[in-house]
């Protein structure tokens, strides 16, 4: 069965991947079968960039390689370009609500 996370971009090559999430790190191969999505439209690996939200689907034959990373831009990420929009103003304890 394959296997599907949503993932922290920390890095990315042409031929691999690395992610975290609040219980792991990983590096997944990224080769010629690796297939891109951006929110369920293809892409290609440059719509793949640190910071980003991934899914990435790996075989169970193959748990290091990547056979599908799918951008998820709808996923909120701490603030980032790609996330919920900025909040503006101040929040109910009168200082800003960006910090965490």
């Amino acid at each position: 069965s394959d296997v599907c996370s949503s993932d922290l971009v920390t890095a990315v090559t042409s031929t691999s991947i690395s992610v975290q999430n609040p219980s792991r790190t990983a590096t997944y191969t990224i080769d010629g079968s690796t297939t891109f999505t951006k929110d369920g439209a293809a892409a290609t690996a440059a719509d793949v960039t640190v910071g980003s939200r991934v899914h990435i689907t790996v075989s169970s034959s193959s748990p290091t390689t990547a056979l599908s990373i799918n951008v998820d831009t709808n996923q909120p990420d701490f603030g980032g370009p790609n996330g919920l929009p900025p909040f503006n103003g101040a929040g109910p304890d009168g200082d800003s609500d960006s910090g965490h």
